[in-house]
């Protein structure tokens, strides 16, 4: 912010500039880590424009500034029960442009008296729907009091995913629980909750709780109904519908049709069927990738010149007598990957020992390379003899021949 005002409004400054940026980065500073926004009064005019002068209208415009933890300065809200808050920035000011400042200001004729200074007041009475409210507390926690006391102040629950969401992306630019992350979670928490229809869902299971108790049976077992239960309760009857009912039901519960799938709508008949399949197919897939571990010799045999790519495995796989045992198995493209790793290996010596009598035909140790050796594979189409661990066999091999 100070290096915003440094480069686009250096002639607004008082002299000496630094000192003055300074001293605005000590009042953005000292409010942000409380988590206050600070806005000119005049701002707050100019968005309200001629209901500005309606009492009601400002008055519900304050209150909404103490909810979203926005002070407004340099004017009077013209209400008894908010304070003046004086201009932080004044000081540091040109006189220059504080002076046409003045002189161009807007100006605003309130139809309330200015109240008194919150120092000079040693009690304050607040007036709500004819009760008399006398506190000797500063107008902004009287204010917060009335809203506790409406229910403004309540908020969704810590674990709700829009809260979860908000509380994740925060935690990606700020430091671990951060306070000032804390009152923003606060804030848009109670926003929520006030504008969120969902309460009427709320409302209907505790009644539901309130009417009927949380016994289901005497002495057997005892549960309550939930926003959570009740929306497994309807999307779950909703399963069975239409697709376009599923999508109206999840709808009026204020989620999407993916959400409802993910977490609300229970397994019926048919989709407690199928998962039962996949369970089973499961079960039968690691009992025939077992069997034919141990049988690996008899379906793959161990010869070095068979190039045994992925294709050729899934054919021995399919024709095996492990498969047919385990009707409804899977051939999984990782078993495969690793079925290939493991024969690669088993013949690896052998191959070893065919490269070596092949290099010593036209190499000795004095000639003998890497690229030599791939020579050697690709003159007698054995390439794949190293598609294992390419470094390690033609090491072996060089060395071999070096010995020599």
């Amino acid at each position: 912010m100070t290096r915003h005002i440094r480069i686009k409004h250096p002639k607004k400054l008082k002299s000496p500039i630094e000192k003055s940026l300074r001293g605005i980065g000590k009042v953005y500073g000292s409010e942000s880590r409380r988590s206050v926004s600070l806005i000119p009064m005049d701002v707050i005019r100019d968005q309200l424009g001629p209901y500005w002068d309606d009492v009601p209208y400002r008055k519900i415009a304050f209150k909404l500034c103490v909810m979203g933890r926005i002070k407004a300065y340099g004017g009077s809200w013209g209400l008894p029960d908010a304070p003046t808050i004086e201009d932080p920035f004044a000081p540091f000011r040109s006189k220059n442009y504080e002076d046409e400042r003045i002189s161009t200001a807007k100006c605003y004729v309130s139809p309330v008296v200015q109240p008194h200074p919150v120092s000079s007041s040693p009690e304050i009475t607040v007036r709500d729907d004819n009760v008399a409210i006398t506190e000797s507390q500063s107008p902004y926690k009287q204010v917060r009091k009335q809203l506790a006391d409406k229910g403004y102040q309540d908020r969704l629950l810590d674990n709700h995913p829009i809260i979860v969401l908000h509380s994740r992306y925060l935690e990606m630019g700020h430091e671990k629980d951060s306070q000032a992350c804390k009152n923003y979670i606060a804030n848009v928490s109670r926003v929520l909750k006030f504008v969120s229809t969902g309460q009427r869902v709320m409302k209907l299971y505790e009644d539901v709780n309130r009417i009927y108790g949380s016994q289901l049976s005497a002495g057997v077992l005892k549960s309550k109904l939930s926003a959570c239960v009740f929306r497994r309760m309807i999307e779950t009857k909703s399963r069975g519908h239409h697709p376009e009912v599923g999508k109206a039901v999840a709808a009026c519960l204020q989620h999407g049709e993916s959400t409802a799938l993910k977490f609300y709508r229970l397994p019926d008949a048919s989709e407690a069927i199928r998962r039962q399949e996949r369970i089973n197919m499961v079960d039968k897939t690691a009992a025939f990738e077992q069997e034919v571990m141990e049988n690996f010799v008899e379906i793959f045999g161990n010869e070095p010149y068979v190039n045994m790519t992925k294709s050729l495995i899934q054919e021995k796989l399919r024709g095996s007598d492990e498969i047919t045992t385990n009707s409804g198995a899977e051939i999984t493209a990782s078993f495969v990957r690793a079925l290939k790793t493991r024969y690669d290996n088993s013949v690896e010596e052998g191959r070893i020992d065919i490269l070596y009598e092949l290099a010593i035909q036209d190499y000795d140790r004095t000639n003998i390379s890497k690229q030599a050796i791939i020579q050697i594979t690709k003159e007698n189409r054995i390439h794949y003899f190293i598609h294992g661990d390419k470094d390690r066999i033609v090491k072996a091999v060089m060395n071999r021949v070096k010995k020599v």
